[in-house]
């Protein structure tokens, strides 16, 4: 069995997850999309629309292509054509996961460790990300003032006990 046959027999059974995935990867796109549309457009971010639509496309066009009884050549050109478009942002992404992970774990870890010597989770879930990424101190400043109003405002409307 040729490698074309091979592509298009597994995406017509698989054709319900091949559908929805499209739309999980067509709603990711949009976001990235939204998000860069945000920020400041530079040349990179205008580049990147332009990829992540061109991308886009190509999905949302693939499955009316298994609907129209596409020839199997068609689709596994397609499909392949796809899959390629993922490898654009793998060397970067794979990176950036690898480099979120491991700040995940950090982050998890320490709040473990926090909880088993004793430190307030309240305080810990504060102090780790400025220990993980100090650049960032601001953002937790923000966001831990936030915090502590809303429980603050919180305990208000709890009836005293």
């Amino acid at each position: 069995m040729d490698c074309e046959t091979t592509i298009t027999e597994a995406v017509r059974k698989n054709r319900p997850a091949v559908e929805l995935t499209a739309v999980a990867i067509i709603a990711q796109i949009d976001a990235q999309i939204e998000h860069l549309h945000e920020m400041r457009n530079d040349e990179k971010n205008v580049e990147e629309v332009r990829l992540l639509m061109d991308w886009r496309n190509s999905i949302v066009w693939f499955p009316k292509l298994l609907s129209e009884g596409a020839p199997d050549k068609q689709i596994a050109r397609e499909a392949q054509s796809i899959m390629k478009k993922f490898g654009r942002w793998s060397p970067d992404l794979n990176a950036e996961i690898r480099k979120q992970t491991f700040k995940f774990a950090l982050y998890t870890s320490g709040l473990v460790f926090g909880h088993l010597i004793g430190v307030p989770t309240t305080i810990t879930a504060v102090m780790l990300p400025v220990l993980i990424e100090p650049k960032h101190v601001s953002d937790v400043l923000k966001a831990s003032t936030k915090f502590f109003n809303d429980k603050e405002d919180n305990d208000k409307d709890k009836p005293a006990s």
